[in-house]
């Protein structure tokens, strides 16, 4: 964490950039601040509750081919806070594919967000 401190709710009235990165002063993890005014780790944990084979056509009527895949993880701040959250990330067929992972029900994985607040890069935890 920041030296000792736990990520926290910043005033409305401070002036943020969705999308900054903050480097951890200690650990040297990085971490995301996002629109909702919190910070979040960059890189987080997360357990596959899930798949879903997801294909759609764009705006320029090609076809994007993809998969919803469904993630648990702990929830770990905040006073009367218990219990895991749970999300729905999109990742497409070639962003998995340059990861090297096929989604399994039960695996940890980290997921990796870009500077747009998308999720870019999924990898397994290794045992």
């Amino acid at each position: 964490m920041f030296a000792g401190l736990e990520p926290r709710r910043v005033p409305q009235s401070a002036n943020l950039t969705a999308g900054l990165n903050v480097k951890g002063a200690d650990s040297g993890d990085t971490y995301l601040l996002n629109s909702k005014n919190y910070i979040r780790k960059e890189f987080t944990t997360m357990k596959i509750i899930g798949y879903q084979r997801s294909n759609f056509k764009g705006d320029q009527g090609n076809e994007i081919r993809g998969m919803r895949i469904y993630l648990t993880s702990p929830l770990t701040s905040g006073q009367d806070v218990e219990g895991e959250a749970c999300e729905c990330v999109y990742m497409t067929d070639d962003k998995l594919a340059r990861c090297g992972y096929v989604p399994k029900v039960g695996d940890e994985v980290n997921v990796s967000y870009n500077r747009y607040r998308k999720p870019d890069n999924i990898t397994r935890i290794k045992a």
